[in-house]
């Protein structure tokens, strides 16, 4: 990995660790477990 991926890797999970608290549309989240099978 270089270290701009390793960079866009960290920023992707700065910007998921800051809506972590956010309310989730059930269909939206229906959709990413379904994704993640």
């Amino acid at each position: 990995m270089t270290p701009q991926e390793r960079q866009l890797v960290d920023d992707l999970f700065d910007r998921l660790a800051k809506v972590e608290n956010s309310p989730r549309e059930p269909d939206a989240e229906a959709g990413i477990m379904q994704g993640l099978r």
